[in-house]
């Protein structure tokens, strides 16, 4: 209880037990930012629910610490039994009439710890004046009282994804075709390690994969080397198509350049096209050209009738350089060599010269 004439401010708060069986609470009040002075604040537990005229009713008075916070304040803590199904409100309020302790703030803690032991004296309050409750927002300290403990939820767990499968096939390489299934061959996917080897088709699956995962499927046999080495594969669905083709050396994997015929002008620089047969795959590829510079194969004169699609012709026979620079002509204005007899007086009258 309090001495002196009031009014004095106060906070309450409620603590219910559940249960059927008296349950013994311990309460800790903590200042942690004194108010307006003089701070002597207390707590007690009254049955709920707490009015101002309580605070001389015996009856209704289950017990305090003994003592205020004081100043500086310090901890206060006493333990209360709780009636089977009953509530208790717990008071915080300054000894002090008001304004003393406006602005404090404090933090309660009150925690269930089954049966207080027995023997354990409750002090009864002596009242000497019943106190005015005040109602004014401004006076009232902040708190941040410890309630009735709330049941931790239990976390609903999140279904794990479908897995996924990969599949494909792996072929024999058949010079001139076709190729043919090739069964006994080992396909790894990681990360995980799984795998799954080639049927009598040619074909394999691989289940159990994670979906959205990006998976690395590499083949292997022994004699065997395969384009590609391995092949990435991300997605959410199952994926088939993932297919290999089996070599029996790495010579065997087809790379096939070809030089594309293009034409070439006199005094200028000449660009000669490259194109490779590539599998895709390579990460360097290195060539060479062997072009004989200085040799002239001898001119050919073609009838129309032999220029077609399908018609093809070697040069065999070469002009020795002694030849060559015998019957070399040029002409003005063409911009373009002439080899040939073209000695005749007619080619010297429309420009040749030699």
């Amino acid at each position: 209880g309090t001495a002196g004439a009031g009014p004095y401010a106060y906070n309450t708060h409620r603590y219910t037990n559940t249960t059927a069986a008296p349950v013994c609470v311990t309460a800790s009040l903590t200042v942690n930012v004194e108010g307006t002075a003089t701070n002597n604040i207390q707590v007690a537990a009254y049955l709920a629910p707490f009015v101002a005229t309580d605070i001389g009713t015996a009856a209704r008075y289950l017990g305090d610490p003994g003592s205020s916070s004081g100043s500086p304040p310090v901890v206060q803590t006493f333990q209360a039994t709780v009636p089977a199904g009953a509530s208790t409100d717990f008071v915080v309020f300054n000894t002090n009439p008001n304004p003393a302790g406006a602005g404090a703030q404090y933090t309660l803690n009150v925690t269930p710890n089954g049966f207080c032991p027995v023997g354990t004296p409750t002090a009864t309050p002596t009242p000497t004046a019943t106190p005015t409750p005040t109602a004014t927002p401004t006076n009232t300290p902040t708190a941040t009282p410890t309630a009735t403990p709330t049941a931790t939820p239990t976390a609903t767990p999140t279904p794990a994804p479908t897995p996924m499968s990969i599949s494909g096939n792996v072929q024999q390489f058949v010079q001139g075709g076709p190729n043919t299934n090739l069964a006994g061959v080992l396909i790894t996917a990681q990360p995980g390690g799984a795998t799954a080897t080639t049927n009598a088709s040619g074909s394999y699956t691989i289940n159990g994969l994670i979906p959205g995962t990006t998976y690395t499927l590499t083949p292997t046999m022994t004699g065997k080397v395969f384009d590609p080495t391995s092949r990435m594969v991300t997605s959410t669905a199952n994926v088939t198509g993932v297919n290999f083709i089996a070599y029996n050396s790495p010579n065997g994997i087809p790379r096939n350049i070809f030089v594309v015929n293009t034409h070439a002008t006199p005094g200028n620089p000449v660009t000669v096209p490259i194109r490779m047969n590539a599998q895709g795959n390579e990460k360097v590829m290195a060539f060479s050209l062997d072009y004989p510079i200085g040799v002239l194969f001898t001119p050919v004169y073609f009838p129309r009738r032999l220029l077609v699609r399908e018609f093809v012709y070697t040069p065999i026979y070469v002009v020795a350089e002694p030849v060559l620079f015998g019957a070399l002509f040029v002409r003005s204005g063409h911009g373009a060599y002439y080899f040939g007899d073209y000695y005749d007086r007619r080619y010297a009258g429309i420009g040749y010269r030699p």
